[in-house]
């Protein structure tokens, strides 16, 4: 739901729902990695590159982690 939210534009609802995930004590990277995403969008590369970097530093090999630190860093 959160990705659909995000993807339609509604970045304050997406991150309001990951959020919310992230409080319930759920630790999937892919919920950080969508985090740093929409926190890139929100203007707060700060906190998505301190999130990219806590996934790869547990999963190196991440695809989608790198693809959005490439974005951070562009």
């Amino acid at each position: 739901l959160a990705n659909i939210r995000m993807f339609r534009g509604d970045l304050t609802d997406a991150r309001r729902l990951l959020l919310d995930l992230e409080r319930a004590g759920h630790t999937a990277l892919h919920i950080q990695v969508a985090l740093a995403a929409v926190a890139l969008r929100l203007g707060n590369a700060d906190e998505a590159r301190r999130r990219l970097e806590q996934v790869l530093s547990v999963e190196p090999r991440s695809l989608m982690a790198r693809l959005e630190l490439a974005r951070v860093w562009d």
